[in-house]
């Protein structure tokens, strides 16, 4: 899994880290209902990552700005890489609102117990809460963008010729193509090394 998509795996590094930090926000005299609701959400945003997402981003024209799949990865700053959209963005996704306030409440909490962890560990905590922070957005953006990709397929297959040809190259497919490799060439050397012991004990009787 971690070899086939690290976007992914490394977005779910950052909820176990932002949930070890809410512990030891707890353990330094954090609220107990704060924490459990911090957790709670830290949940939700996860499993909304991992299944419901990529369904409200399929959508053409989303009026929500994390949905819209023109908007999002569009850079403004960039004409190769500016998207145009003739809608406007004026609904919000209570999960997606929930997910960006539940990671910047746990930030802005660290600072307010410096005294009970000390200089050292609350900089390290903000410091893990900023790289756990980056990796849920990097991953949040990686499904906007693999959806993005699915629908343009689609719509390419759907557009195809017959004298036309689509061709994917999917990094991801040769690296499992080279694991199962790996694995079919070991099966066949024990295979191997099995019939040269039978052949060599059949040899000295």
């Amino acid at each position: 899994m971690r070899g086939l998509d690290n976007t992914a795996a490394d977005g779910a590094d950052g909820f176990k880290d932002l949930l070890r930090i809410v512990d030891e926000l707890e353990r330094a005299g954090a609220v107990k209902d704060w924490c459990e609701q911090a957790r709670k959400r830290l949940h939700e945003g996860k499993l909304y990552l991992k299944t419901t997402y990529r369904n409200h981003c399929r959508e053409d024209g989303s009026c929500c700005a994390d949905h819209c799949r023109a908007f999002a990865p569009s850079d403004v700053s960039d004409t190769d890489y500016k998207d145009t959209y003739g809608h406007k963005h004026n609904m919000l996704c209570d999960n997606c609102e929930s997910l960006k306030s539940v990671v910047g409440e746990v930030k802005d909490a660290i600072p307010e117990y410096l005294t009970q962890l000390g200089k050292d560990q609350a900089n390290d905590l903000q410091y893990e809460a900023t790289g756990a922070a980056s990796k849920i957005f990097e991953w949040k953006a990686h499904v906007l963008r693999a959806q993005n990709q699915d629908q343009i397929k689609h719509q390419i297959l759907n557009s195809l010729e017959e004298d036309k040809v689509f061709i994917v190259v999917d990094w991801a497919m040769k690296f499992v193509a080279m694991k199962f490799s790996r694995e079919a060439g070991r099966v066949v050397c024990k295979e191997r090394n099995q019939l040269a012991h039978e052949q060599r004990y059949h040899e000295t009787r």
